[in-house]
């Protein structure tokens, strides 16, 4: 149980640091951090608030339909997130590289330790992540319970780019947050995320 402890809290520590370097190399985030980017962005409210408002409206649906004793974990998850998402974001990570070979660096990093994050806190099973539960949450309704979930969740993760697309060009210049990466971490991150955590279960059966 302390191992997977270890492993939960490192997920989620990478998901804030990868998070943290999409908003940099500017190439797009993926459509709920593009989301909550926009809102900082244009309330001049940290981006960690923005996501622990959100985080916690996803938590809060969840538990109204679930009672699922998780809720504590994943209270826990929306407040640290916040802060250390704040934390990279504006004290660690303070740059901005205008080359494009260097922004592609940082986001094929960022891309791939967000993914390992994920594997982690999937290995672990401890909890879900507070997107997540808004997902099953929207997955359990009678009108979605027809479709697979990742059907849903590329739904869901559309809409929030969208939102935020249109936030960008209605009262920020262009789309902000909102790029090309956006599309592909909309669609390719789901295939990284497998493939770590199936590195993930045999790593960790293997130091058990």
């Amino acid at each position: 149980m302390l191992k997977r402890g270890i492993i939960y809290l490192t997920g989620f520590v990478l998901i804030a640091i990868a998070v943290s370097l999409h908003y940099k190399h500017n190439l797009g985030s993926a459509p709920f951090d593009a989301f909550t980017m926009n809102l900082a962005n244009l309330s001049n409210i940290k981006v960690g608030y923005i996501s622990i408002i959100c985080n916690l409206s996803f938590v809060a649906l969840y538990f109204i339909k679930n009672r699922n004793k998780d809720i504590f974990i994943s209270l826990a998850v929306v407040f640290s997130l916040g802060i250390l998402v704040n934390f990279f974001t504006y004290n660690v990570f303070d740059f901005y590289y205008e080359n494009i070979f260097i922004r592609f660096l940082l986001f094929v990093l960022a891309t791939n330790i967000c993914a390992l994050g994920v594997a982690f806190i999937l290995y672990t099973k401890l909890s879900m992540m507070p997107f997540e539960c808004f997902v099953n949450l929207i997955n359990s309704l009678k009108p979605f319970k027809k479709y697979q979930m990742s059907r849903v969740r590329v739904v869901i993760e559309s809409s929030f780019g969208i939102v935020a697309m249109f936030i960008g060009l209605l009262f920020l210049k262009g789309f902000a947050a909102v790029g090309i990466a956006t599309i592909f971490l909309m669609f390719g991150q789901a295939p990284l995320i497998t493939l770590y955590l199936k590195l993930s279960n045999k790593v960790f059966k293997e130091i058990a």
